[in-house]
């Protein structure tokens, strides 16, 4: 069992190093040895022990941790979207926008244990947001890379997505742009993406120039644009991974009752 196995055992489950220590009765530890395949003071390569192999094993049977691609897809998008709700519970809009969004995510299939190295993420969205340009130009894109300090990409862990203690990186334009933006993403190495945003329809030059009121406007041009986009996106992100089989999609517009 490789450490990139050891590691892939604990991913799906969406628990922590200290969590998934617990459960064959190691130490956390050893959990991070096993999972680096090497020892910090010499660099020795490490393997893990054929009995904790399959222990692993059994466990996985035991606590069914092979949910659906549909299910994986949920519980991140879940995730973000309680992420968005504390990102916006402090500014004088928030409850506004959190009533006033959309928030679309994908996962991607594919053979367990791929993913895009974390240290070139960035450079990988840069590229797939050059091939989205291709189909459909906003301006920046949904997943846009932003250099400037205050708004640029950052790594975070939330257990709560599914990716265990896996760093993933996110962004959010919500209190430190100048631009009225309401964007908040993030994407993970193993191929899923989730974007938050409220809807342009009502911002302030937009309700100025239709002589409306705020949450009465929806553009369903500007949301096959939108859905367009995102496709493309899962499109251009799956040709990272050697045999991705299928995406599952969740799009989901939240304050529509009103509006026209």
């Amino acid at each position: 069992m490789t450490q990139e196995e050891f590691r892939q055992w604990r991913s799906p489950m969406g628990v922590t190093q200290l969590q998934a220590a617990s459960m064959p009765g190691l130490s956390k530890s050893t959990i991070e040895l096993y999972e680096s395949g090497k020892r910090r003071d010499n660099d020795q390569q490490v393997e893990t022990p054929r009995i904790v192999a399959l222990a692993c094993a059994a466990l996985r049977r035991e606590v069914g941790d092979d949910p659906s691609l549909e299910s994986r897809v949920q519980q991140w998008h879940d995730a973000a979207a309680a992420k968005y709700k504390s990102l916006l519970e402090p500014l004088e809009d928030g409850p506004f926008i959190t009533l006033n969004h959309f928030h679309f995510s994908y996962g991607i299939a594919h053979s367990e244990g791929q993913e895009v190295d974390p240290s070139k993420l960035i450079d990988a969205l840069c590229g797939i947001n050059d091939q989205v340009h291709d189909r459909i130009r906003t301006g920046w894109s949904m997943f846009h890379v932003f250099n400037r300090y205050a708004i640029r990409p950052r790594t975070a862990v939330d257990p709560a997505s599914g990716k265990g203690d896996d760093d993933v990186i996110e962004c959010s334009l919500l209190d430190a742009s100048d631009t009225e933006a309401t964007d908040f993403w993030r994407v993970s190495r193993d191929g899923f993406a989730t974007v938050l945003r409220g809807y342009l329809d009502d911002r302030p030059d937009y309700v100025r120039h239709f002589g409306t009121e705020r949450a009465r406007i929806f553009s369903p041009n500007r949301v096959a644009r939108d859905l367009g986009e995102l496709v493309r996106h899962a499109q251009a992100f799956s040709e990272q991974f050697s045999d991705a089989t299928s995406v599952s999609f969740r799009c989901v517009f939240h304050g529509l009752s009103k509006r026209r």
